[in-house]
């Protein structure tokens, strides 16, 4: 049965459980961002599939503004968010001198320090990923970027973070 933080209780072994406790997983479905985690029982979440899970994204990053943009889904509460890397994919047109910066911080610069990340134009990406002693996000949290040097207009990619999320 579905609470509402958005879990689906699965309990595996007898039906109806005959033990005050059965063995159980969670699964966690995240509306915003269409994605699916398993929480075991000892609490630890995992992936549909494996591997780093989507944990924001921003589709329409503005590489011509000085400001910090924030992605589209904050962190669950109950929940601290690692991110690992982050794919940059997509631009309008020649990304070649802007910088940025990636995090949870005012500065969006906990994550990924400025840097210039160059692309050639549309349909060409870039794994960046974070550096270390990057700053975990915790609940609530928003992600976003800044740009340090911008571009000339208009120019704008999309933004994809990849981790993983943890029990807090």
């Amino acid at each position: 049965m579905a609470d509402s933080t958005g879990y689906i209780d699965l309990y595996l072994g007898d039906d109806p459980p005959e033990t005050p406790e059965p063995e159980r997983i969670r699964l966690y479905l995240d509306k915003p961002s269409r994605r699916a985690m398993v929480i075991d029982e000892d609490g630890m979440v995992h992936s549909m599939g494996g591997g780093a899970a989507l944990l924001t994204k921003l589709t329409t990053f503005d590489l011509t503004l000085s400001t910090r943009q924030d992605f589209t889904i904050d962190v669950p509460t109950g929940f601290d968010a690692y991110p690992m890397y982050v794919l940059f994919a997509n631009p309008t047109g020649a990304v070649t001198v802007g910088a940025f910066s990636l995090g949870y911080n005012a500065n969006a610069n906990d994550v990924v320090a400025a840097a210039v990340h160059a692309l050639s134009g549309s349909g060409v990406y870039s794994i960046i990923t974070a550096m270390a002693g990057a700053q975990r996000g915790t609940s609530g949290d928003t992600f976003g970027v800044k740009c340090s040097v911008t571009e000339a207009g208009p120019l704008t990619a999309e933004l994809y973070v990849f981790g993983y999320l943890v029990p807090a």
